[in-house]
């Protein structure tokens, strides 16, 4: 069981790879599946099961009569942890660049503002796991425990639709090649304990704004 489920995550993997990348363009009918099970070395079962997982993230769809097509881009859920993981390994060191800036587009408009809501709805308790989660990136400046702690800001804004839009700040942190603003995250931490809306909005701002000019973010598009 546990064989199938890893052929199964390489083989959507793979296959979503060719969609991403634009090797399958968009509207283009998928090769068959005895083709694909030739291809990949797998059975039935598991394209099928590899299938249904990209069909769930909106990169494929079955028309009747016609077959498994490329689905348009609108419908791709590129907000899915898993599609943005597959996002980072498949494209260049430049398609990564405009996927970030077109992310921070994102961040910015909403980062922000779950600071704000953080400020203002966050408990003792949850202020508490705020800082704790501070601390831990303070000793571990790595891209997990930075991570750690935006899942954290997130889901303290009390939003129910905050932990996927999470999934953006965390590719966007796995990407970047500068070390965790420490400073900017102690001051927000600071804000959201003291319920300073206004100051934690800003801090936010403040923030992302720096890793905009660390990184030199060229306003490229994803197309």
């Amino acid at each position: 069981m546990e064989n199938a489920k890893r052929l199964t995550d390489q083989l959507a993997e793979t296959l979503a790879s060719h969609i991403l990348t634009g090797k399958w363009a968009i509207g283009e009918k998928m090769p068959s599946d005895q083709e694909l099970c030739q291809t990949h070395s797998v059975s039935r079962t598991v394209l099928r099961e590899a299938l249904r997982v990209l069909g769930a993230k909106g990169l494929i769809t079955a028309r009747p009569r016609v077959g498994t097509l490329i689905a348009e881009k609108s419908a791709w859920a590129l907000w899915d942890a898993e599609v943005l993981t597959w996002l980072g390994r498949c494209q260049t060191a430049q398609q990564k660049v405009d996927i970030s800036q077109q992310i921070f587009d994102i961040r910015i408009a909403l980062e922000p503002a779950m600071a704000a809501l953080a400020s203002s709805r966050a408990s003792a308790g949850d202020k508490q796991a705020l800082q704790d989660s501070l601390r831990a990136l303070q000793a571990d400046p790595t891209a997990a425990q930075e991570q750690a702690f935006m899942r954290c800001l997130y889901q303290l804004s009390g939003n129910a639709f905050a932990a996927t839009a999470s999934h953006l700040a965390c590719w966007d942190i796995d990407q970047r090649q500068t070390p965790p603003p420490l400073l900017a995250y102690a001051a927000l931490t600071a804000a959201i304990s003291q319920s300073a809306t206004v100051a934690a909005r800003q801090c936010a701002v403040d923030y992302l704004m720096q890793g905009l000019s660390d990184n030199s973010h060229e306003g490229r598009s994803f197309d």
